[in-house]
């Protein structure tokens, strides 16, 4: 197929740096008429137009939909009027392969015009996707020369065109006699730029021809015959395009503006959308079930519609509501726009936006735009953490849940949802803000979202009773008013500073984990000015931070960010990593002192990025993503979190022009007018700690008295020091060693054989250091110190 084609063109030629005639000869067999050798990136970086029509010449040509030989490239044709400039359509593809000696005698002689009975289709690209450029493409290159192919001795003569850019759908178009300029299949909008057309539905050369001919007309789609592998993934502009043009129906159907009966109607659609993909899939049924015919009634398409295809989601597990004959208007159009679409395939990197700002009223909008993270700095973020597939990742706060969308993509990808079922929670206290999260996981490829829970999770804590005195029982009453659910088997709470015992639960699990924390917590809680809880609104037992500060610091409220960094930190097994975005006067005020104290006798600190003001949408706050490590023992406990502990870290400070934004009215300040389209510079975007679990980084004080205690005391490796020492130095290091040095300091991290070694050593400098200071101290002194030394230098120069 055409769109498996061009990602194998992304790949194979990734190599690319400039595209020329010659390149499309040897490699398509294409024939272009001007001599060329373009860059296939523009200053900024970014592939341009040259690169896309590469690439879609190469789908059309090896997906066999159209010959090279009839394919031309760089035609001039002149206009009618003296002096004007010519048109240069991008592409021509033609009936035959005569074109190319019929161009040439149309160049040296304007007024033979047979070149123009031969056209076939017209086709010009932009590198951008706005609709301007659309229209320009449109009506400046390609509907011109198809009025130039028009041949007035046939009654009703058609002619094709095509337009391209950087996505991998496309608008196709046709032009009837002297009519004005049609889409290719008809398309429910007035708008002939809306709904692109699937690059795999570009006709065939043989289906062109035969329309040119009469022979055949134009196939009317079946959606009902549609197998999984004939739905094309959709793309973020094309989703947004269908999501206006449902708005624009729902007027039509009773449902006013951006009403919650939309919201829910179409979260609830495009969820039975995903699960009918997946029945495809893995073969439960053989074509789709999410479909509507033109010629069925509202009655046909609901019952048929519920029996085929709602009930089996039910059974499944699926949640949706009862529906009214209003709602199936409603639900028909819905379906209509997206049947011949792959959803759990989407491509694009924005449906996070996509759904921000589609759905939701102004309210909700003006708080999820508060807390909204832009994708380039979620994406450098949960790079950054690098949640693995056997890993549980949790949000506490996770609006429309973003980061678990990016953790999912990072762990897991699209074709190992099943494997995502039962490693991804998050929480959201607002019950339209949850859903839309379900919709934003579902529609970035995890398809089941199961672990989405409405409920207030600073708040909603499950604990063991037993072990309780009677003065920590009496203060249960005034606690239990915050939870929204009482344990079916009568726990409650236990205010032990022991994290260990802090156990936490979702209250719509009934224990599937008994000890629910998580090996990732990635989060953007509320913080900052007017995001605090009073004392009335949080139970204080609950956080140690919530009395830390001084008097008037948390006499009547506490900063949310305090509260939810204290939560995230007992939701994180030990040997866990976490990443929060807090403001940055919680790491830099004096008043907040109490809560870095706190921080550093926690856990290990691995970076601190500051963020300047409005990074993180139109929120006037400058913030800083901390991120860190939960030490998993006591071993590590006494290592990063005793008194003297010293350690490295990566800290970065992010300058205002790394990283900005655009408003489309820059006037309108208020959040909930505010459409972000965020952009950070490579400078940001290629940062990349590589997590590595603390327990298996040696730093280089720890490396020195590692090296000094095997050379003198371990015999077995010896020869492997002799082999350092001698003349082999580079396969000493490559065999044995591996640099980390990645913005984040020297690291060695020690290789196969001597691994174990190193930690059994590591642990016995751990007790060493607490048990027998002197010693230790003594041992910092050893002559094997300044041998490693030296060794550190050449190495590192």
């Amino acid at each position: 197929m055409i769109h498996q084609k061009m990602v194998e063109f992304e790949r194979k030629y990734s190599h690319l740096t400039v595209i020329s005639d010659k390149w499309y000869k040897k490699e398509l067999k294409i024939e272009s008429m001007q001599s060329f050798d373009i860059p296939v990136r523009d200053d900024a970086g970014e592939y341009n137009e040259e690169w896309y029509r590469a690439r879609l010449m190469y789908g059309l040509v090896m997906s066999e939909t159209i010959p090279s030989g009839v394919i031309g490239l760089e035609l001039r044709f002149k206009k009618g009027s003296v002096g004007s400039t010519n048109i240069e359509p991008d592409v021509v593809i033609f009936k035959n392969s005569n074109w190319f000696k019929q161009y040439i005698n149309y160049v040296n002689d304007n007024r033979d015009r047979a070149i123009f009975g031969n056209i076939l289709m017209v086709g010009e690209g932009k590198k951008n996707t706005d609709t301007k450029g659309m229209v320009s493409a449109a009506y400046n290159q390609i509907f011109p020369v198809m009025q130039m192919a028009q041949r007035k001795k046939n009654e009703e003569p058609i002619v094709f065109g095509f337009y391209f850019d950087s996505k991998h759908d496309i608008l196709l178009f046709k032009l009837k006699g002297l009519r004005s300029l049609e889409r290719y299949f008809d398309i429910s909008s007035d708008d002939l730029f809306s709904m692109r057309d699937s690059v795999n539905s570009f006709p065939t050369y043989d289906v062109m021809s035969n329309l040119v001919t009469g022979e055949k007309k134009i196939p009317e789609k079946d959606p009902s015959k549609l197998h999984y592998e004939e739905l094309e993934a959709i793309s973020d502009e094309t989703f947004n395009d269908l999501i206006t043009l449902l708005k624009q129906k729902a007027l039509t159907t009773g449902i006013q503006g951006i009403s919650d009966t939309q919201q829910r109607l179409i979260t609830e659609s495009v969820s039975l959308k995903m699960y009918d993909e997946e029945c495809l899939r893995i073969g439960v049924y053989p074509t789709t079930k999410f479909y509507y015919l033109e010629n069925e009634t509202l009655r046909t398409f609901r019952d048929r519609f519920q029996a085929e295809l709602i009930n089996a989601a039910r059974l499944a597990g699926q949640s949706t509501t009862q529906y009214s004959d209003n709602d199936y208007k409603f639900i028909k159009e819905i379906v209509r726009a997206f049947q011949y679409f792959n959803l759990s395939g989407a491509h694009g990197t924005s449906f996070n936006q996509a759904v921000f700002n589609n759905f939701g009223d102004n309210n909700i909008k003006s708080d999820l735009n508060q807390w909204f993270t832009p994708i380039p700095m979620m994406k450098s973020i949960v790079g950054m953490v690098n949640p693995k597939p056997n890993e549980i990742v949790y949000d506490p706060t996770g609006g429309i849940f973003d980061f678990l969308t990016m953790s999912f993509l990072n762990a897991f990808g699209k074709s190992m949802v099943d494997q995502a079922e039962h490693r991804l929670y998050g929480s959201e206290i607002n019950p339209e803000t949850a859903n839309l999260g379900k919709l934003n996981l579902s529609i970035n490829g995890d398809t089941k979202a199961t672990n989405i829970f409405c409920m207030d999770s600073a708040n909603s804590k499950l604990l063991d009773l037993s072990g309780l005195s009677d003065d920590d029982k009496g203060k249960v009453n005034r606690i239990q008013k915050f939870i929204p659910f009482n344990s079916e088997t009568g726990e409650g709470f236990t205010f032990s500073e022991d994290d260990t015992t802090w156990v936490y639960h979702h209250p719509q699990i009934v224990n599937p984990i008994p000890v629910f924390q998580a090996d990732v917590i990635e989060t953007n809680p509320p913080f900052g000015e007017g995001q605090a809880y009073s004392k009335d609104e949080i139970p204080v037992e609950l956080y140690s931070l919530a009395s830390g500060g001084s008097e008037e610091t948390t006499k009547n409220k506490i900063d949310k960010g305090i509260i939810f960094l204290e939560n995230t930190y007992r939701c994180l097994k030990p040997g866990g990593k976490m990443a929060i975005v807090l403001s940055n006067s919680l790491m830099s005020k004096n008043e907040t002192i109490y809560v870095r104290e706190w921080l550093l006798t926690k856990v290990r600190i691995v970076a601190v990025i500051d963020f300047p003001q409005k990074s993180f949408a139109d929120v006037d706050i400058a913030t800083t993503v901390i991120i860190a490590y939960k030490p998993k023992d006591e071993l590590e406990r006494n290592l990063y979190l005793s008194e003297g502990a010293d350690y490295e870290y990566f800290s970065k400070k992010i300058e205002e022009d790394m990283i900005g934004y655009t408003k489309s009215d820059s006037k309108k300040k208020k959040a909930k007018k505010f459409n972000p389209v965020f952009m950070v510079s490579q400078a940001f975007e290629h940062i990349n700690l590589n997590f590595i679990n603390p327990s298996e980084i040696v730093s280089k004080e720890e490396l020195r008295f590692v090296f000094t205690n095997l050379k003198y005391q371990e015999p077995e490796i010896q020869e492997k020091i002799r082999l350092y020492e001698g003349k082999n130095r580079k396969e000493f290091f490559s065999k044995n060693f591996e640099l980390k040095n990645e913005e984040t300091g020297a690291k060695f991290v020690i290789h196969e054989k001597i691994t174990s070694m190193v930690k059994e050593f590591k642990y016995w400098l751990i007790e060493l250091k607490v048990k027998e200071p002197a010693i230790y101290n003594k041992f910092l002194t050893h002559n094997g110190a300044m041998w490693f030394g030296k060794l550190y230098q050449e190495y590192m120069d």
